[in-house]
């Protein structure tokens, strides 16, 4: 089963090879690399949608997006407040 549905079965082979010469520390780096655009994405749309929040409001809605507001308001004081503000 092809991992991506967007890439020719050749690409992916070629792809799976690449990987699969690269050492772990390189997958790691990679990984890690990926994670962190990924926090960037989010951190800087949340900044979008929501102009002129203060960044720890941002944090709480970052958390909320990832695990829920029931467990944001958990972590942060004040979660559920914003919860019903939207």
């Amino acid at each position: 089963m092809p991992a991506a549905t967007d890439t020719t079965p050749e690409v992916e082979a070629r792809l799976v090879e690449a990987w699969r010469r690269m050492s772990t520390v390189q997958i790691a780096t990679q990984l890690n690399a990926a994670w962190q655009a990924g926090q960037q994405f989010a951190w800087f749309s949340l900044k979008e949608r929501f102009p002129g929040a203060p960044d720890d409001e941002l944090r709480i809605r970052l958390t909320a997006e990832r695990f829920g507001w029931e467990l944001a308001s958990r972590i942060h004081p004040g979660a559920a407040l914003l919860a019903t503000r939207g």
